[in-house]
């Protein structure tokens, strides 16, 4: 029983030392009371500027530890653009930009664990670019306080998910603006056409009724009113509205772009060409070319430059950054096939000729109207070629056969019938002859020479060899027999 006692009067102590402890240790305690923190939004005069401003401001004297703060929700501006946030402080970092927020966060290190702020000092700023058509009429700026942790004397303090907004406001002439949306910045090519930006307007927070028809537009240049946009430049329209009580002002840049035009031109055969009619300068532009059936490109130029080794595959042409007019011609052939003769084989030696069967029609040309030639050379027709229209038949002679290098070559055949020559395609093979192989008996090889022998010389040879070796182990054995015994 003692000794209960004595263990729970240590037991007692132990708890009244433990609460003692506590006692002298100050715990953060959460700040139920109003923020420390308000947002501020600018008031824009329209006329002078287009940047709004979302400012973060102190309104207790305080030791700041670390803070994050998200500008959120920037889509709902239309078009509102975040410039790079800026800090009466230095120790901002990780700036994190999403689709939808911007996010900034307080360093905390062992140079700068907290910053002295003021009462009313400004903390972040959060500067947005507005376009001319961005609608921003008493709209609030979402703005959330995620973490802040600082020290007001003796108190910390914790703050968390606290909203806060600011009230960004648009005036003209001392008037809140109507603005008037759905125009977007444009750049137009300018062909002689009128010029029209209007589209389908919008009209928000409109208690005047102000439509379409009811505004005032206007066009400047970088220097004066003028009456209509034809000259490519930098323009302004403005829209307006004005009564005895509102007020609307809208001013849209646009841009008239310098263009090009392009001319389009077969020279012979039959196919298609076509491309856009105005393109804006510099920019690149896309030519589809399709030839008939049964014919093919022979060449296409552009202002006057062969541009054929430019082809694409299916003999389009893709023109980048055009800065003049531009003048395209093509010209296209038949092409006609080859049924016999391709693939063919010519040996060295042999004399023999070659002939190219081409399904082309005998009436429609005479052997004057035709030529042809051989890995890009004319071949002599009266000597080295025979020409037969009427069996559709190209014969390359031996001799002529007999003066080209072994290997695959190459052979078109033209047909001068038409405007423009027809084509026809084959390839042939030259090979040297085979060597006769009963001429020669390889020689076997050894080591020590070379017999360059053959038939019963190499026989006695080899016999001969053979009794002088069985001569000499013999001789070896009958003396190995002698000293044995």
């Amino acid at each position: 029983m003692v000794w209960a006692n004595i263990k729970k009067t240590k037991l007692l102590i132990c708890g009244l030392a433990g609460v003692l402890t506590m006692s002298m240790v100050q715990l953060p305690t959460a700040h139920a009371a109003d923020s420390c923190f308000e947002a501020v939004g600018d008031t824009v005069d329209y006329d002078h500027g287009n940047t709004l401003h979302a400012k973060v401001k102190s309104t207790c004297e305080m030791e700041l530890h670390s803070i994050i703060i998200s500008f959120a929700d920037t889509e709902k501006f239309e078009g509102i653009e975040e410039l790079t946030p800026e800090s009466t402080h230095s120790q901002i970092n990780e700036i994190e930009i999403s689709d939808d927020h911007l996010r900034l966060q307080w360093n905390i290190d062992e140079s700068a664990s907290y910053a002295n702020v003021l009462s009313g000092e400004e903390l972040f700023s959060m500067s947005y670019s507005v376009p001319l058509n961005t609608t921003v009429f008493k709209r609030n700026m979402p703005i959330t306080i995620e973490y802040a942790e600082y020290k007001i004397g003796d108190e910390i303090r914790t703050e968390e998910n606290v909203n806060l907004d600011a009230m960004l406001i648009v005036t003209h002439d001392g008037k809140e603006v109507v603005m008037v949306t759905g125009i977007e910045k444009q750049e137009v090519s300018y062909n002689g056409g009128p010029i029209s930006l209007t589209g389908d307007l919008i009209i928000e927070d409109n208690p005047a009724d102000i439509t379409a028809d009811k505004l005032t537009i206007k066009y400047y240049n970088a220097v004066a009113l003028i009456n209509d946009p034809s000259e490519p430049g930098d323009y302004v329209a403005v829209y307006s509205y004005e009564d005895g009580d509102y007020a609307a002002s809208l001013k849209v840049p646009f841009t008239i772009k310098d263009y090009i035009t392009t001319s389009l031109n077969i020279w012979s055969g039959h196919g298609e060409i076509s491309a856009p009619a105005y393109i804006d300068k510099y920019n690149d532009f896309h030519v589809d070319i399709v030839p008939e059936d049964g014919y093919e490109v022979m060449w296409v130029t552009y202002n006057d430059y062969d541009v054929t080794e430019f082809l694409n595959d299916d003999y389009s042409l893709d023109v980048t950054g055009a800065d003049e007019d531009a003048e395209i011609i093509v010209a296209f052939r038949p092409f006609y096939l080859v049924t016999d003769g391709d693939g063919g084989k010519y040996t060295k030696g042999s004399k023999n000729n070659l002939a190219f069967i081409v399904d082309k029609n005998p009436a429609s040309y005479t052997s004057g109207m035709a030529s042809i030639m051989v890995d890009d050379e004319y071949v002599d027709l009266d000597n080295d070629s025979i020409i037969e229209p009427a069996t559709q038949s190209f014969t390359l002679l031996g001799n002529y056969l007999e003066t080209l290098e072994p290997g695959v070559h190459r052979i078109e055949l033209y047909f001068f019938d038409s405007d423009v020559a027809g084509i026809a395609r084959a390839t042939f093979t030259v090979v040297e002859a085979a060597e006769d192989e009963s001429e020669t008996v390889p020689a076997p090889e050894t080591g020590m020479f070379t017999i360059e022998t053959s038939g019963a010389e190499a026989t006695s040879i080899i016999t001969i060899l053979s009794g002088i070796t069985i001569a000499i182990i013999l001789i070896i054995v009958k003396r190995y027999s002698k000293n044995s015994k």
